[in-house]
């Protein structure tokens, strides 16, 4: 049986001018949530991959799906189980 979680979310860049050539990015954006605002029911945990040059690493993460059957892979800080 799969638990239930809450996840943070990835909040997408907000610019308050998007059109200058020095964009500032609007505060709380950029960055995941404060909260843990999306319920989905965690599967298992995973491994991700970066490869960069000559450099390998990886990282753990969770993956969980959500009720609209979409499925996301969520870092471990960002997952809080239910029960």
């Amino acid at each position: 049986m799969f638990r239930e979680v809450k996840v943070k979310v990835w909040i997408h860049p907000k610019y308050v001018d998007p059109n200058s050539f020095t964009r500032k990015m609007i505060k709380g954006t950029g960055c995941f949530s404060n909260e843990f605002i999306k319920l989905g029911k965690f599967h298992q945990w995973g491994l991700e991959l970066i490869e960069e040059n000559d450099t390998v690493a990886n990282y753990s993460v969770g993956i969980v799906e959500y009720s609209d059957g979409t499925i996301d892979v969520v870092l471990p800080q960002n997952i809080k189980f239910l029960k």
